[in-house]
């Protein structure tokens, strides 16, 4: 019996969703859902704000000061990690509860900035 390539693709991300799901707590996955069905409630920030992992990760490793990430960084230069392994990694190295937390509160600052910059009202 063969298999497609669509088929085996949809059935590794089905795969490393229940993987996610597993290393996901249960308040994000709350938050997400409520994301979902509120989406119009949010305003995207601007192309400009983007900030790419990378550098998230580089804040990180200067933050906790674990040269373990160095590795993980070098990886995900060369684009030999997805965002999926990236979080693997981090689950492995008992780092992900502080990860998602430094990730949220970075992306959060850069945010509330913006809304200050741009005399917005936050929560």
């Amino acid at each position: 019996m063969e298999f497609s390539d669509e088929l085996i693709e949809k059935i590794d991300s089905k795969k490393k969703m229940t993987e996610l799901l597993k290393i996901a707590d249960e308040d994000e996955i709350e938050e997400t859902q409520a994301f979902l069905n509120h989406r119009n409630d949010f305003i995207a920030l601007p192309r400009s704000l983007a900030v790419d992992k990378l550098s998230v990760l580089q804040e990180f490793e200067t933050a906790i000061g674990n040269r373990e990430i160095h590795a993980i960084i070098l990886a995900y230069k060369k684009e030999d990690y997805s965002a999926w392994d990236l979080s693997c990694q981090m689950s492995h190295l008992g780092l992900y509860d502080s990860w998602c937390d430094f990730e949220e509160e970075f992306y959060i600052k850069i945010a509330k900035d913006w809304c200050h910059e741009n005399n917005l009202m936050y929560d």
